[in-house]
C-alpha cells in the first residue's frame, strides 16, 4: 500500500475531497498533509482523518511518504516539485499545473529528468460518460469530426469553506483569469477526446459583472485544431447555481454527440452508422467525488506497476500545452487579433 502526503488545501474543494475519498482506498493511505498555513493544513489534516500535519515541507517530505497528491496554488507548484522530484517522490498535480506555461514546460523537464512520475488531474478523463464518448469517437462510427463547442458556466467559488469571496481565484497574480478556472477543462478534454493540438485563436475576454475584480469573469475563444476541428469554448463565473452548465457537443460528418453534466450526467449520441434516426442515450452516476477517487487510483497503478502516464494526462500536454494555448487566448484577447498558437514540445 503506498503512503501518500496531500500538499496544498487550495484547490480546497479538490483537495478535501481527495483526503476523504482515499480513505476508502485498498491500495493507498494518507499519512501526512501539507500547508505553510497552518488554519489550512489543520483542516486539511482534519478530512484526511487526523493524519500528521506539517507547514515545514522539508519534513512533509521526510514524513515516510511514497507520492503527493499537489492540490495547491498553482504559483507554488513549481518550487515544490523542484523539491519532490528531488526527493523522487512521484507526483500527482490537481490542475491546473502552474500559473504559466514556461513553468509547466520546466516541471515536466524536471520530472522527465529524475524519473518521476507526473501526471495532471482533469477530473473529467475518469468521467464515464466522457470515456464512452472517448470509445465512440475512436471508433470512428460518427466520422471525421468537424466542429466542438464546450460550455462551462457557474457562480463563483469561494476562497477557503468559510469565506464568501473568491480571492486568489480572482487575483491575476495567481491565475491568468476567472475564465481559465473554468476553460482548462474545456482545452483539456477536447484534446483527450480529438486527440488534436490547438493551432490558432479569436478570443474576447471581459468582466461582465464583477468590477470590483481586476481580472475577468466571462469569455469566449474560437480555436482551430490541427486536425481541422473548429472549436468554441465558452465559459463564465457569474451564472446562478439554478443555471449552472457544462455541456460538450461534438459533430463529426457522420453524426455526433452530446453531453450534459447537469442536472445529471447524460450523453447523447446520434449517427447514421450506429442507427439511422435513433438517438442513443447513456446515463451515468457520474459525480466529482467518484472522478477524484478514480483518478486517484489510476496514478497509484502507474507508480506501483511502473507504466508511463497516458500523453493526454502528461505535464507536456495537459500541463504545457493547455497552458500555452490559453495564454495565446488571452493574448488574442488583448491584442484583438487572431493569433497562431506554437509549442516547443
Amino acid at each position: 500500500m503506498l503512503k501518500v502526503g496531500i500538499s496544498g488545501y487550495q484547490i480546497w474543494y479538490h483537495s478535501i475531497v481527495f483526503a476523504e475519498e482515499i480513505q476508502k482506498s485498498k491500495s493507498m493511505k494518507v499519512v501526512s498533509v501539507f500547508d505553510e498555513n497552518p488554519e489550512f493544513a489543520k483542516r486539511l489534516g482534519e478530512a484526511a482523518g487526523g493524519v500528521k500535519v506539517f507547514t515545514d515541507i522539508d519534513e512533509f517530505i521526510e514524513s515516510g511518504i511514497d507520492m503527493i497528491i499537489m492540490a495547491g496554488l498553482p504559483s507554488k507548484k513549481l518550487n515544490e516539485i523542484k523539491k519532490y522530484a528531488a526527493a523522487k517522490k512521484h507526483i500527482l498535480i490537481d490542475k491546473p499545473v502552474s500559473i504559466t506555461s514556461d513553468d509547466a514546460l520546466e516541471i515536466a523537464n524536471l520530472c522527465n529528468k529524475e524519473k518521476v512520475k507526473a501526471m495532471i488531474g482533469y477530473n473529467l478523463h475518469w468521467s464515464q460518460a466522457m470515456r464512452q464518448a472517448h470509445d465512440i469517437l475512436r471508433e470512428g462510427k460518427l466520422g471525421k469530426p468537424v466542429y466542438a463547442f464546450f460550455a462551462y458556466d457557474g457562480p463563483m467559488l469561494q476562497e477557503t469553506e468559510w469565506s464568501t469571496k473568491p480571492g486568489w481565484l480572482m487575483d491575476q497574480k495567481e491565475n491568468m483569469s476567472y475564465w481559465f478556472i473554468h476553460v482548462d477543462h474545456g482545452i483539456d478534454i477536447l484534446m483527450w477526446l480529438l486527440d488534436a493540438k490547438y493551432t490558432d485563436v479569436y478570443a474576447q475576454i471581459q468582466n461582465i459583472a464583477s468590477p470590483q475584480y481586476a481580472s475577468t469573469d466571462w469569455g469566449v475563444g474560437l480555436f482551430t485544431m490541427d486536425n481541422g476541428v473548429k472549436a468554441i469554448l465558452k465559459c463564465d463565473g457569474i451564472a446562478p447555481a439554478p443555471f449552472e452548465i457544462l455541456n460538450i457537443r461534438i459533430i463529426c460528418e457522420d453524426g455526433g454527440l452530446v453531453f450534459d453534466y447537469f442536472p445529471s450526467p447524460k450523453l447523447q449520441v446520434s449517427g447514421k452508422k450506429l442507427s439511422w434516426g435513433k438517438v442513443w442515450e447513456y446515463d451515468f452516476k457520474d459525480d466529482l467525488r467518484t472522478g477524484m477517487a478514480k483518478m486517484a487510483e489510476e496514478f497509484v497503478s502507474y507508480v506501483i506497476e511502473d507504466k508511463p502516464v497516458p500523453k493526454y494526462q502528461s505535464v507536456e500536454i495537459a500541463g504545457y500545452r493547455l497552458l500555452k494555448a490559453a495564454e495565446i487566448a488571452h493574448k488574442s484577447n488583448d491584442l484583438n487579433k487572431h493569433l497562431k498558437i506554437s509549442y516547443e514540445v
